[in-house]
């Protein structure tokens, strides 16, 4: 009985407080049109991109085939880009490496927020992403003193990323890098 005496106190304050906004001629707008607006901005990802990638590891410099899906989920909200690395040197489909992140914009903080894994150290990354044009950064902390920040420069169909280590504060040579062609404007299923 107490329960249901304190839910429907709960209930009418969330009733005076809507209504009191509302009688004052405040009128609550959604997220969603900011969100969708602002997530058209990542319209330039979408499709199906492929090409060849660059490692430089302990071990060495390492070659290899890549595979980007990106397409937008819940009607635009969020973006899903699905990264696949494939050996370069025969026509295997067995990844050597797979990445997943999601994008959304947060209207709260202004910017665009993502989360990232990656299958091979199971990694996970949370960070803020900024747009400019044809241009998209970010970076993720890669322990407390290294820092991993990327790039991708996209003109028409074409995709250039890279990754660079920030360690103690200095910028290191890129440690990544792929060239890619769009070759679908859409990707329904992973890569």
């Amino acid at each position: 009985m107490r329960e249901g005496a304190v839910l429907a106190a709960l209930s009418l304050a969330g009733v005076l407080l809507v209504g009191t906004g509302f009688a004052r001629g405040q009128v609550f707008t959604p997220p969603r049109a900011e969100k969708l607006e602002q997530a058209a901005r990542l319209a330039m990802l979408k499709g199906l991109w492929e090409g060849s990638g660059t490692v430089v590891t302990a071990q060495g410099t390492a070659n290899f085939r890549q595979r980007e899906c990106v397409r937008d989920e819940l009607d635009g909200l969020v973006h899903v880009i699905r990264g696949t690395g494939l050996p370069a040197t025969d026509e295997s489909s067995v990844p050597v490496f797979e990445a997943l992140m999601t994008v959304h914009y947060d209207p709260g903080s202004e910017e665009f927020v993502f989360r990232s894994h990656e299958s091979r150290g199971g990694w996970t990354a949370d960070g803020t992403m900024r747009v400019d044009g044809g241009s998209i950064e970010w970076e993720h902390p890669a322990g407390p003193i290294t820092t991993m920040r990327y790039r991708i420069e996209i003109s028409g169909d074409d995709w250039h990323e890279t990754g660079t280590r920030v360690h103690l504060g200095v910028i290191e040579r890129p440690f990544i890098e792929l060239n890619l062609k769009r070759v679908a404007t859409r990707c329904d299923t992973p890569s």
